[in-house]
């Protein structure tokens, strides 16, 4: 099943679904029920790959009869859930950026060893600091959207990173 694409799920669906009418328009209710067991893992396989927060593919499952329309408010209410906590990650990891670039400027300006008159912390404190926030500000909102960062990948722009700005040996 999980070779199939979308598309051929929900034909497949419609096809068990629609052999399963035949049964119960024959009136043998039992075969019918027996059938559309088989669409309940198709179902699920579909859901799994359609995007909640899509309310035009969700209503599109419906007009090709996989969702009800209880089912379609279902996951509609999830799918604005979901919106909602995905913005406002969006929102943090920007206010995270913001706060890191902050201290980046500063420690350009001033240097990285440079240090708060009023608090006395670090650039390069606040720099450990807000590189956290930031990374951690990444992870999560990358759990959250099922997004992997595979090490090999960040590898590959830490040395492009490396290559075009240059490193220090220590």
């Amino acid at each position: 099943m999980s070779t199939m694409s979308l598309e051929q799920l929900v034909d497949e669906h419609k096809r068990i679904t629609a052999y399963a009418e035949v049964e119960y328009d024959r009136l043998n209710v039992g075969t019918g029920n027996k059938i559309l067991q088989n669409a309940k893992p198709i179902k699920e396989e579909i859901l799994k790959r359609v995007d909640k927060s899509d309310f035009m593919q969700l209503l599109k499952l419906v007009e090709q009869g996989v969702l009800s329309i209880v089912e379609f408010e279902k996951y509609k209410k999830i799918g604005e859930e979901e919106h909602k906590i995905i913005s406002n990650n969006i929102a943090k990891l920007s206010e995270e950026c913001g706060e890191l670039t902050q201290i980046a400027m500063k420690s350009l300006i001033h240097g990285v060893n440079s240090s708060n008159p009023k608090t006395g912390e670090t650039n390069r404190e606040l720099l450990q600091v807000e590189m956290t926030d930031v990374i951690a500000s990444i992870y999560h909102f990358a759990k959250l959207i099922k997004l992997e960062l595979p090490d090999e990948m960040i590898q590959k722009r830490t040395e492009k990173l490396i290559r075009l700005y240059g490193d220090i040996d220590e």
